[in-house]
């Protein structure tokens, strides 16, 4: 599967290829269409969490890559084993 994500602190976002998952459980796979980015996001992609207006921030310590976004809309494609019907 393709994904729009953060490769380097501080670059423009890469495509990236990921294999499918194997789902286990109750899990479910969604297609994304759409997805939300938002400023908490926009800190991840800098590589530092501003903390206020004179320049103080921390550095992010999130392991790469990292795909943005949280508020998703998409189609369920695959279910897992556990799933009702």
């Amino acid at each position: 599967m393709r994904a729009w994500a953060v490769v380097e602190y501080d670059k423009p976002l890469q495509l990236i290829e990921r294999p499918l998952p194997t789902l286990k459980g109750t899990e479910v796979l969604v297609k994304n269409k759409f997805a939300g980015i938002c400023h908490s996001d926009l800190h991840l992609l800098e590589g530092r969490w501003k903390l206020d207006d004179n320049g103080n921030s921390l550095q992010v310590h999130s392991p790469l890559p990292h795909v943005l976004g949280h508020e998703m809309e998409g189609e369920v494609v695959a279910v897992g084993p556990d799933v009702p019907a």
